[in-house]
Parts: C-alpha cells; sequence; structure tokens
C-alpha cells in the first residue's frame, strides 16, 4: 500500500527488515524501499546517542547546506555507468538537497517528511518516477546507493 508520509514508518509497505546502512559508531542505520507505478519510496530509520534531537526545520528551502547536520544521500544510477546519477539528501531536520550528477538547477518535485526522536530520526521519501525517468520498463536494474552521512563521525 501507498505510504502516508508522516515520517511514522507505520504502514504495512515499511515492514521488511530492510538494508542495514555501514555504520559509524552509535549511529546505525536502515533503508527500506517501496514503488507502486508512480512513485519510488524510501524510508531511512537513523539512530543516535542521547542528546542529539533535533527540532524539524520549521521552514525548507531548495538545494539547502547540509553539510553541518546528519543526513542521508541517496543516489540512483539508472543506466548503472557509475558516472550519472540522481542525489538527493534529506537531514534530521527534514531539510533537502538535490543534484543531477554535480547539477544543482536539477530540481524534482519529491516529498519527504521526517520525525525526530530523543533515539534518532526517520525519514519518508516519495519521488516520482516521472522525475528521474519516466516510465521505468520491466526488467530494468538500477544502481542505488544510500549513505548516512553524521559530520564529525564519519
Amino acid at each position: 500500500t501507498k505510504p502516508t508520509l508522516n515520517g511514522k514508518l507505520d504502514e504495512p509497505c515499511w515492514n521488511t527488515d530492510g538494508v542495514r546502512l555501514a555504520a559509524a559508531d552509535g549511529h546505525p542505520a536502515t533503508a527500506r524501499f517501496a514503488h507502486d507505478d508512480r512513485f519510488l519510496y524510501v524510508a531511512v530509520t537513523a539512530v543516535h546517542p542521547p542528546g542529539q534531537q533535533a527540532a524539524k526545520a520549521t521552514a525548507r528551502s531548495r538545494d539547502a547546506d547540509l553539510r553541518g547536520h546528519d543526513r542521508v544521500e541517496l543516489r540512483i544510477d539508472l543506466d548503472r555507468d557509475r558516472g550519472s546519477f540522481y542525489r538527493l539528501k534529506v537531514d534530521h531536520r527534514g531539510c533537502v538537497a538535490e543534484d543531477c550528477t554535480g547539477d544543482a538547477t536539477w530540481n524534482p518535485n519529491w516529498f519527504v517528511a521526517v520525525d525526530p526522536t530523543p533515539a534518532g530520526w526517520t525519514a519518508e521519501v516519495a519521488i516520482p518516477l516521472a522525475e528521474l525517468t519516466g516510465s521505468p520498463t520491466a526488467g530494468q536494474t538500477w544502481g542505488v546507493d544510500v549513505r548516512r552521512v553524521v559530520p564529525g563521525v564519519g
């Protein structure tokens, strides 16, 4: 079923083990994926040590500078050439940035919700397939890389 983007990860489509991301000490993370005929959905659960909770951003601008913030970066390589890719970033406050192989003028309409908690944060992302490629074909294989970046930690 299509998730409701609220950052809570309480929909049936997220009831999977997911993919564990390589973690810096005290900062494990897991990514989960789902799709329908219109969207690629990504859910992230990111844990952090106590005392590092951040409030949600009250306003979000496009292409925010996320370098000083706990974030997840999603790279999608449609043709698996390892040279061109879409990169979408979301941080623990819900701020976002994106580019297409370094070109920050690529400004897709995508949707993000985060839920910061004392133990970490979760994010739900919906990326319209039309923003990436139009309609994927049956049997098409994409390369996907998900990274968590924790400033000062790794």
